[in-house]
């Protein structure tokens, strides 16, 4: 992993905005022309979706070339009855996309989700199914599939989406967390772009909460200054400093400023307090309790807010995935842990626990404490199964671990 200065960062030069246009179209080309070869007139449409259809992806010059500090992500409608590839097979489908974009001189991770046309008729109201509707770009195939979609207002978006979204971030700062070693260094770039994305999807997480959500990083940005001259809600911060991060990154991020926030570890234990506040203060929305109660009580009093149908959801898709047989010694644990929530909730849990510890653990050099607690909030030990005393980082990469195996794919 490799270490960035300020002046490393300063140097990052965005692409003009012809040639990122330019590029863009190049992916989107090469990503149709390799499905196509693969999958054949299977293929209804081809959408591209996140940030690259947004035109708020970052293109960047690297020693070679360019550089898409994201990735590009594709929804691909195939024609009913058509079986879903595998995601084994769309993982290679994905490397052998990325492999032809070395010809144009760009390394750009490409992210693909197959589905029928039924599944943009079923989309419900959440962050995602918004931001398609309103700013997916059809790239190959009928041009109205995303008319489809039901239409819906912000309003209808559930606020637990809004947390989730915070949630997953959080998991992706852990994960990158336990690869941090002091405090003193520049932060490794990865663990840098991860947090200036935490700041945009915690404003978006914020808006969402506030009733004033929007499609774009841009507009999001507008109308967070907006509410901080306006609006006089209690926000679960000072909200003035969070706001001028928030413009500073989404600034630098479309490419509108060259001054980003410094790479530093105060940069990233700032955004890990911020987001420590805000996961309190929507859970606390949520679950109906005062803002008072501990992190745990609010935790708990949200998992009491499940229906067992929730919770049964969630458990029957973790059986689904590895068998009865597969993970045997897990379910006598698992059949308890079934009574008080759900697998997603029980990993956002054990999660967000870890990293609002994590800054003073990496502060204080400290790497053999045992997490024991957070440990046994898991649904599987797939990674460190014969430990009785795991370590922080330990800890740090079993959640990890849960969380792809479990959750991405599934909002079970």
């Amino acid at each position: 992993m490799s270490a960035v200065s300020l002046e490393t960062i300063d140097g990052l030069r965005h692409a003009d905005a012809a040639t990122a246009a330019e590029l863009k179209a190049m992916v989107g080309r090469e990503t149709v022309r390799i499905c196509r070869e693969h999958l054949g007139d299977s293929i209804r449409v081809v959408i591209l979706t996140g940030s690259m259809a947004r035109n708020e992806a970052i293109f960047v010059h690297s020693q070679t070339g360019y550089q898409v500090l994201g990735d590009a992500e594709f929804l691909i409608v195939l024609n009913d009855g058509i079986p879903l590839p595998s995601a084994k097979v769309a993982e290679a489908l994905s490397a052998r996309i990325q492999i032809s974009f070395a010809d144009e001189n760009l390394v750009c991770p490409v992210s693909l989700s197959h589905c029928h046309a039924a599944y943009l008729r079923g989309l419900r109201p959440n962050i995602f199914s918004f931001e398609l509707r309103e700013c997916g770009e059809v790239i190959s195939g009928q041009t109205g599939a995303l008319s489809s979609i039901p239409r819906f207002s912000v309003s209808d978006i559930p606020l637990e989406d809004g947390w989730r979204l915070v949630c997953n971030r959080i998991v992706e700062q852990l994960a990158l967390a336990a690869e941090l070693t002091g405090t003193t260094d520049s932060l490794p770039i990865s663990v840098y772009v991860q947090t200036m994305k935490l700041y945009l999807d915690m404003a978006s997480s914020l808006l969402l909460f506030a009733g004033h959500f929007a499609p774009t990083y841009r507009r999001r940005e507008e109308l967070l200054r907006n509410l901080v001259t306006t609006d006089a809600t209690a926000w679960p911060f000072p909200i003035n400093p969070f706001a001028r991060l928030v413009t500073q990154v989404t600034q630098w991020r479309v490419g509108e400023s060259k001054t980003p926030p410094p790479p530093t570890f105060e940069f990233w234990e700032t955004a890990v307090f911020h987001a420590r506040c805000l996961w309190k203060w929507e859970l606390s929305r949520l679950s109906g309790l005062d803002t008072s109660a501990s992190e745990p009580e609010l935790m708990r009093g949200w998992m009491q807010c499940q229906s067992c149908l929730e919770r049964l959801r969630g458990w029957a898709y973790l059986l689904r995935e590895e068998g009865f047989v597969g993970g045997w010694q897990d379910w006598p644990r698992r059949l308890r842990l079934a009574l008080i929530s759900s697998p997603r909730y029980l990993i956002y849990s054990a999660a967000s626990g870890m990293l609002w510890r994590a800054p003073s653990l990496i502060s204080s050099g400290e790497e053999t404490g045992s997490q024991t607690d957070l440990w046994h909030q898991l649904p599987s030990r797939g990674m460190n199964r014969d430990s009785e005393r795991p370590t922080w980082r330990n800890t740090s990469r079993e959640i990890l671990w849960n969380y792809k195996k479990y959750l991405v794919g599934t909002r079970s």
